[in-house]
């Protein structure tokens, strides 16, 4: 019994030493959203922003463009700060929300801003009239496309930069 518990131990720390190999490569860095710099920024937006605060985050059109998504921390914001944000997760495409028109109201805006990206005056408009006052773009760049323009946004007088480290931007919409 002793020689077969000992063959059985040999066996499964074999497997497992095999296994954590293997496990190295799983994870792939391009699709971390939430990087050691966005927790820093969490961290600020917690304790200098309104607990109110509704955040506009970089998101995409997803599934055929029916949904979106987003493409870095900013979709973990209501999770990582308690603040609101412009995307709430993915299943509210497969859910019932608040109201029976939500998943197209959400996504339709969402279109729109992309028809007309800040810092146009039609985008600002339509952040202002949405509640938005504050804008993140985290670190992790996956569809640079949607994303909103950093360097347009940091040179446009509606802008102000209240957070800028580490790729991470955090603007506050002025009134």
């Amino acid at each position: 019994p002793r020689l077969a518990m000992a063959l059985t131990v040999v066996a499964v720390l074999a497997a497992v030493g095999w296994g954590v190999r293997w496990q190295n490569h799983v994870l792939n860095p391009f699709y971390q959203l939430v990087t050691p710099a966005d927790v820093e920024a969490m961290a600020w937006i917690k304790n200098n922003t309104p607990e109110d605060a509704l955040f506009l985050v970089n998101m995409f059109p997803a599934y055929g463009d029916n949904l979106l998504a987003g493409d870095d921390a900013g979709w973990w914001l209501p999770y990582l700060t308690g603040r609101r944000s412009t995307l709430p997760p993915l299943t509210y495409g497969s859910e019932r929300g608040p109201t029976p028109d939500y998943e197209r109201r959400i996504t339709a805006w969402g279109m729109q801003l992309h028809k007309t990206p800040l810092p146009s005056a039609e985008g600002i408009a339509l952040c202002r009239a949405a509640g938005i006052r504050y804008i993140y773009s985290g670190a992790h760049v996956e569809h640079a496309a949607y994303r909103v323009d950093v360097a347009a946004l940091r040179a446009h007088p509606a802008f102000r930069t209240l957070y800028d480290q580490s790729g991470v931007v955090v603007w506050e919409l002025l009134p």
